[in-house]
């Protein structure tokens, strides 16, 4: 260990009070043992210090240094209970007021928490920014930065120094060794190397694994098997192994951000720097798309339709997402009110350069101000075009990550769609071709049509009426299904099914009269 540190841990010892040590169990199943501190000069001008050491087995794996700088007055008595607060995620703060930061027993800084009266108002972390690309190629030097997020949604950040090799990392790592070692990964390190499950389990008993860099995986036994059922990692774990989890690798991870990768959704816990997962079933999955919506940029009519359409009992966004296809990953939307590539699409969704994961949604300004038009648009006609742009940015997402289109960058939802259909079509061979197009057809819209109906009338149905339907056949049109079912041929016999649907779509579109037809929704005020 290099003088300088070793200089850090004997003031550290000297300054215990080992008549203050109490311990703790976690939530997590570790055991954490606070101890006050009486001084220390690295770090930075404090009401309290406390040291925190994290157990597994009875064995340190790890410490802390916690400072706090209260803004109001804090019953001494309280300290220990916000640490545990903050470890265990729970919202009770006890209405603190101040600062808390954490530092490595080197007396780092790595983590800083600024609270008003138990509300998270500002997060700070040392956070690194490789040289390592995604998959963990290197040019062996490492620069860390300080970043500052505020909770109006704006980040900073300021360049710290750089690090060069393992052991002056050390100023971020969690473990004391200076002699390699991958710094964690979803399955190496911990104590004796990894999981030690107990013998002859029992159906539903859990299993804690806890490595000394601070990853904890617990299990369960279901079906005969151990299988994983939360999986909590610190962002230095993540970091330090890239290649192993490249969907959690962001160079500033925001609070409450959320990723998908093998099977679980992780979600960034800025208070302890740490991804939380867990598995990912379709309901959750939907919710987390919807979650990820940003609306800032939306007009206050659009913006309501979200709002409302997010709120649907049993027929919002997420459950749309499921009724049309259940598998797929999290994505974000950005949504706005501006112009469009096309003047003549009610809306355009692209996926954003670079990321599989970011897609920007404009809904067509004309359009949505009623330009040209005796009145703007119904609240119907917005929601369908919501709903269809939304299942569009969904196809990007899953295409995308499959990369089933290549790098043509061609977004437009009939060439999505279809891509997507024949995707389907290569993944299971033992349906035929045109089952799969009216399947995934029938999907789309009974999806689409059942999330409208409610939108407008309140109820939700499986069965939605023929109005609704022909609003959600309204997205199809240009594809492969809507251009064999309802051609453009007034010799076939839905021709006059598809002028309806056109009619429908029209006088929503307009908000008012449009020949024999009128508006059922409300036009945008």
């Amino acid at each position: 260990m290099p003088k300088k540190q070793l200089n850090k841990i004997e003031e550290l010892s000297a300054a215990i009070d080992m008549n203050t040590l109490k311990i703790y169990d976690l939530k997590s199943t570790q055991k954490v043992l606070i101890v006050d501190v009486k001084s220390l000069n690295g770090v930075e001008t404090s009401n309290k210090i406390k040291t925190l050491f994290f157990l597994i087995e009875n064995k340190i794996i790890r410490s802390r240094i916690v400072t706090f700088s209260d803004k109001t007055s804090f019953n001494d008595k309280d300290y220990n209970k916000m640490i545990l607060s903050i470890l265990d995620h729970n919202k009770d703060k006890n209405q603190y007021s101040g600062l808390v930061s954490f530092y490595s027993p080197y007396q780092n800084k790595l983590l800083t928490d600024q609270f008003e009266s138990g509300i998270l108002t500002e997060n700070g972390t040392l956070s690194l920014k490789s040289t390592k690309n995604k998959m963990g190629k290197t040019n062996g030097c490492t620069d860390w930065y300080w970043v500052t997020y505020y909770s109006n949604g704006t980040q900073t950040s300021q360049y710290v120094y750089t690090t060069c090799s393992p052991c002056e990392e050390m100023a971020y790592k969690t473990t004391n060794d200076c002699g390699g070692g991958s710094g964690g990964g979803s399955s190496s390190g911990g104590t004796g190397g990894g999981p030690s499950f107990p013998n002859s389990p029992n159906t539903n008993d859990t299993y804690d694994y806890f490595s000394p860099e601070g990853e904890h995986v617990r299990f369960q036994f279901i079906g005969n098997i151990w299988k994983i059922i939360l999986i909590s990692l610190p962002e230095v774990v993540v970091k330090s192994v890239p290649e192993s989890r490249p969907y959690l690798i962001f160079d500033w991870p925001q609070d409450q951000q959320k990723a998908y990768g093998e099977g679980f959704i992780f979600t960034y816990e800025s208070e302890t720097g740490s991804w939380e997962g867990v598995p990912a079933t379709n309901q959750l999955l939907a919710e987390a798309i919807e979650d990820q919506i940003d609306d800032s940029e939306l007009d206050t009519c659009t913006k309501g339709v979200l709002d409302k359409l997010k709120n649907l009992s049993g027929g919002d966004i997420a459950t749309m997402l499921i009724r049309f296809t259940p598998s797929g990953s999290i994505f974000n939307i950005s949504m706005s009110t501006g112009q469009v590539t096309n003047p003549n699409d009610l809306a355009q969704t692209t996926k954003v350069n670079g990321s599989i994961t970011d897609i920007n949604m404009v809904f067509n300004g004309n359009y949505i101000n009623g330009f040209g038009n005796p009145t703007r648009p119904t609240d119907l006609s917005v929601a369908t075009t919501m709903s269809h742009e939304i299942i569009h940015a969904y196809l990007i997402s899953l295409l995308e990550e499959n990369k089933t289109y290549g790098t043509l960058g061609i977004y437009d939802f009939p060439t999505i769609y279809d891509a997507y259909v024949q995707q389907q079509i290569t993944k299971n061979p033992n349906i035929l071709p045109e089952a799969h197009h009216e399947l995934i057809a029938e999907k789309y819209v009974y999806a689409i049509a059942s999330t409208i109906e409610q939108f407008h009338t309140g109820v939700l149905t499986d069965f939605p009426r023929q109005v609704y339907l022909d609003m959600a056949w309204g997205g199809l049109i240009g594809t492969n299904i809507f251009n064999k079912n309802y051609p453009n041929d007034s010799n076939h016999k839905n021709y006059q099914d598809r002028e309806r649907i056109f009619a429908r779509i029209n006088t929503e579109k307009i908000g008012s009269q449009y020949g024999i037809n009128s508006p059922i929704g409300t036009p945008c005020k």
